[in-house]
């Protein structure tokens, strides 16, 4: 499993080649990193119902375009959202990563601790081959209480990577004095999985937040969203000249 560099907020093709072009021309030789291409939907902005995010996330039907490069360094992922419990979670994961197209590497759980068995089915029935990541945020670790380890144990036979996203897209910045317990906790309880860290990372913190968990987990991925997306939030369009930068200060940590 090669550990990756990520973006989410992606809404049309053409950012993803633009950045995707910066992401080449400064991948040092010989890495094993990739470029996490992320895009969102949720149920609703599936399914066509009224969401906030209607205008924040990309047109479902673009997200085939989204994860069309076939480059080996390129990671698709598609950010799936509903913070609710969905009796239907299995057929309407299906139907999200179905919708995605034939590109897609990857699907994350931006969900508070989803019925394991339903997304196992859902991943099944689409016959793709394809990681899953748990992400963690504050209300997963809520509603964890002192169980996180055991809760995460329960994803075992589902999670590829787990993601500590303490954030969730508002651009928080990450405290590694609390994210390296917890990353300790997951690789404990999931030992084979990779560790995703996310949280107000962008061109002017992704060097004094990341030093340290670097040197605790090497091949730690990170993901961004609202710092490199205008005026700093994730409901707005990404913003191309900080996303670059991003990349590029990304990169570079790789030779420290």
């Amino acid at each position: 499993m090669n550990p990756y560099i990520g973006i989410t907020g992606f809404r049309t093709p053409a950012e993803v080649s633009f950045l995707a072009k910066i992401f080449d021309d400064n991948l040092p030789r010989g890495s094993n990193r990739q470029f996490h291409v992320g895009a969102m939907i949720s149920r609703k902005t599936m399914l066509g119902e009224p969401s906030r995010f209607t205008q924040a996330f990309p047109p479902k039907e673009l997200l085939p375009a989204i994860f069309s490069g076939d480059e080996d360094w390129r990671y698709h992922c598609l950010h799936y959202a509903d913070y609710r419990d969905d009796p239907d979670l299995r057929e309407h994961l299906y139907q999200a990563i179905m919708g995605a197209g034939p590109g897609l590497h990857a699907v994350q759980l931006d969900m508070t601790w989803p019925d394991p068995g339903a997304v196992a089915s859902a991943v099944h029935d689409s016959r793709r081959i394809l990681e899953v990541i748990l992400q963690i945020g504050p209300q997963a670790l809520e509603a964890a209480g002192n169980d996180l380890n055991e809760l995460t144990s329960d994803y075992r036979q589902v999670a590829s990577r787990v993601l500590i996203d303490l954030s969730i897209g508002k651009g928080q910045p990450l405290n590694p004095a609390k994210i390296i317990p917890l990353l300790e906790i997951v690789a404990d309880a999931l030992p084979e999985a990779g560790l995703v860290v996310a949280g107000g990372l962008g061109p002017d913190s992704v060097e004094s937040l990341l030093g340290t968990i670097l040197d605790r987990f090497p091949q730690v991925s990170w993901d961004a969203t609202g710092q490199i997306c205008v005026g700093g939030s994730g409901m707005n369009p990404l913003d191309l000249s900080r996303a670059g930068n991003y990349l590029q200060r990304s990169l570079a940590l790789l030779a420290r």
